[in-house]
């Protein structure tokens, strides 16, 4: 049988109990007060925190543009180029025949001037093939060409050396032959215009003497372009344009008196 505790010994156990209350009470208590105590010096750590440092911040400068300035208008100045046309006469060929000392330059006139020289610029000594050629570029084809005949007995008279060709533009006539039968050279030797033994024609009209002269002008205008012109009279009456190596037939010595022909060069005998 199990004894009976003593009411001594229930105080005493009230009183451990009591006490083991107590002591967990306490604890409890110190626990909550450091948690306290932990929760307010974190919370004053955090209000001691110095404030995180400010960082200025400096704008770079934006760049200011330029002033836009007014396209400059520069003026070009204009060069006005002038285009010269110059018109050449037909080059002559050359020939097979022999060469004469004289040829015939390739610019041609559009008017024949009739001188002591030539015909143009047919010079006497040029070559016969040339000489046409150039005449012919002016004045067209020839309206007669005798071909190479005897001197002696050509159409044209007693014509010097052995043998002579005559070559007509209408009223124009050239003569072509080799003047020094020893060197056998064929050139261009004399001319005439009109004729005392044929008619004129009128053909061609671009041919004439310095100063205007040709078939048809009057004494008068001979002396008035020659002053120092001779009229002869004899049969037929005759000029010379003073010396120049020009001369020719006229109808009568009166100062209404007309030429009749012109003639230059060396030429033949009737």
């Amino acid at each position: 049988m199990r004894p009976t505790p003593s009411s001594a010994s229930l105080t005493r156990v009230s009183v451990t109990r009591h006490r083991d209350w107590l002591s967990g009470t306490c604890a409890i208590v110190t626990s909550f007060a450091l948690l306290a105590s932990c929760s307010s010096s974190a919370s004053d750590s955090e209000q001691s925190l110095p404030p995180p440092p400010t960082v200025a911040t400096t704008a770079a400068p934006v760049p200011t543009a330029s002033p836009t300035l007014p396209p400059t208008t520069v003026a070009v100045p204009t060069t006005t180029t002038t285009t010269t046309t110059t018109t050449r006469a037909p080059t002559v060929p050359p020939t097979s025949a022999t060469t004469a000392a004289a040829t015939v330059p390739p610019t041609a006139a559009t008017v024949l001037e009739l001188s002591a020289t030539g015909v143009g610029l047919s010079s006497f000594q040029a070559d016969p093939d040339q000489s046409i050629q150039y005449i012919s570029s002016i004045l067209g084809a020839p309206t007669s060409d005798s071909g190479w005949v005897d001197a002696a007995t050509s159409p044209f008279g007693v014509c010097p050396g052995t043998s002579v060709r005559g070559v007509r533009w209408g009223d124009l006539l050239l003569l072509y032959g080799d003047l020094a039968a020893a060197d056998g050279v064929r050139a261009f030797f004399g001319y005439s215009l009109g004729s005392t033994t044929r008619p004129a024609t009128g053909k061609p009209g671009a041919v004439r003497t310095a100063n205007g002269i040709t078939l048809g002008s009057t004494v008068a205008a001979v002396r008035t372009a020659f002053p120092d012109a001779s009229i002869v009279d004899g049969t037929p009456p005759t000029f010379d344009l003073g010396g120049s190596g020009v001369g020719g037939t006229i109808s009568d010595i009166s100062q209404t008196g007309v030429v009749t022909s012109i003639y230059g060069g060396t030429g033949c005998t009737s």
